[in-house]
């Protein structure tokens, strides 16, 4: 885990006093440590703290202080993601998928408001939860696709059509729970009836369509960090193989 220069200090000064203290300024002086350090370089200075904790404290003690600031740095980031998972939710309702500048001017908006600590983490874990909001996307418009092909191939399907379609969908790593299949089948016959579409169905076609199209723009260079991510170029190959952008 990467903890902050803050954190890293706070810590050692609370549970190693003095030596601590010395054990951090000197460890930031080997490294090399900016003012706003890379996570490498971050690394590479909890390393150094921890070999000099060991030195001084011995193995058992050295532990010690390292669990608690793991323990520690856990609890940081559960309530850090509370902070921020508003704000993002916020821009993917108005706006849909952000960019890292939007990212950034959030972690602004958040420290104005007095939220003290590591910016770079803050955009890291809204880059994170980001990616988490897509590949939900992504899965939901999948999930959606299969049910719209087995309603039209099966409009009064038995049981064994059932159990058939729900393994499918358990080879694929899509919802496959039977219950909240069948619920989703009967919903998406009643939307049918009236030709209508949910609020969610709308803003996830709307997530999952923005996406696709970040691959076909030339102005895409905000978009980076979702563009890279294997897991959701993995899940876009299999839905491109499944419907070829028949939406776009």
């Amino acid at each position: 885990m990467v903890y902050s220069l803050e954190i890293l200090k706070d810590h050692l000064e609370k549970n190693a006093g003095e030596t601590g203290v010395k054990i951090f300024q000197t460890s930031v002086s080997k490294i090399k440590i900016g003012e706003k350090p890379s996570n490498e370089q971050l690394i590479k200075l909890s390393i150094e703290i921890e070999k000099k904790l060991k030195l001084f404290f011995g193995n058992i003690k050295a532990k010690e202080i390292l669990d608690k600031l793991e323990q520690r740095a856990s609890e940081s980031q559960v309530n850090l993601e509370s902070v921020l998972k508003p704000h993002l939710e916020a821009i993917f309702k108005t706006k849909g998928l952000p960019g890292e500048s939007y990212l950034r001017e959030v972690v602004r908006n958040v420290v104005s408001k007095g939220y003290i600590g590591d910016e770079n983490k803050a955009i890291e874990v809204l880059k994170r939860l980001s990616k988490k909001k897509v590949i939900y996307a992504l899965n939901y418009c999948m999930t959606r696709n299969e049910l719209h092909s087995f309603i039209d191939g099966y409009p009064t399907y038995t049981q064994e059509d059932l159990e058939n379609f729900i393994n499918s969908l358990r080879n694929k790593k899509l919802e496959s729970n039977p219950d909240t299949i069948r619920a989703l089948i009967e919903k998406e016959r009643l939307y049918r009836k009236f030709e209508e579409q949910t609020t969610e169905d709308i803003f996830q076609e709307k997530i999952f369509e923005q996406y696709i199209l970040l691959f076909k723009s030339t102005n895409n260079a905000d978009y980076k960090f979702l563009m890279v991510d294997e897991e959701l170029k993995d899940l876009l190959l299999k839905k491109i193989s499944n419907v070829a952008f028949a939406k776009i």
